[in-house]
């Protein structure tokens, strides 16, 4: 599902903060439910060079971090950035750029879609696991008490 947030359901309504003072509108999430199982966000400015702006990596580590999630995708358009992967330091998270080519023959262009498609349902799956992980710790502390 595509953020919402307008949603009274308490989708799409994230901060970054308790008081909920520093509002988060990432351009991609994909929720289950209430669980927010995907980040990402559409880069559409000019890289110099191969690295990625820090102000880029900082946004998508708040996003993963507030809604407490393995990683999250930054997109970039071809030839504007590299695919990497960042992993950050004490926080348990990874930041993942893909670049997307939208030049070209219609069916290359829907193939090279498609491979983003798995990266961020690879993603998803990483999330999925980690909240089950989590619900199944809860469940085994709560049972044995």
């Amino acid at each position: 599902r595509v953020f919402r947030s307008d949603s009274d359901s308490g989708v799409g309504n994230m901060a970054l903060d308790e008081a909920g003072r520093v509002k988060l509108k990432p351009d991609l999430t994909w929720w289950e439910g209430h669980s927010c199982v995907f980040v990402g966000d559409a880069k559409y400015k000019n890289i110099t060079g191969d690295r990625i702006p820090n102000a880029d990596l900082y946004q998508m580590l708040a996003y993963a971090t507030a809604l407490d999630l393995p990683g999250g995708l930054l997109i970039y358009a071809e030839g504007e950035a590299d695919a990497a992967t960042y992993r950050v330091l004490h926080a348990g998270k990874r930041l993942e750029v893909a670049a997307l080519d939208l030049v070209g023959r219609l069916d290359d262009v829907l193939v090279r879609v498609e491979q983003l498609a798995k990266q961020i349902v690879a993603l998803r799956d990483e999330a999925r696991i980690g909240a089950f992980e989590l619900v199944g710790e809860k469940g085994a502390a709560s049972v044995g008490h």
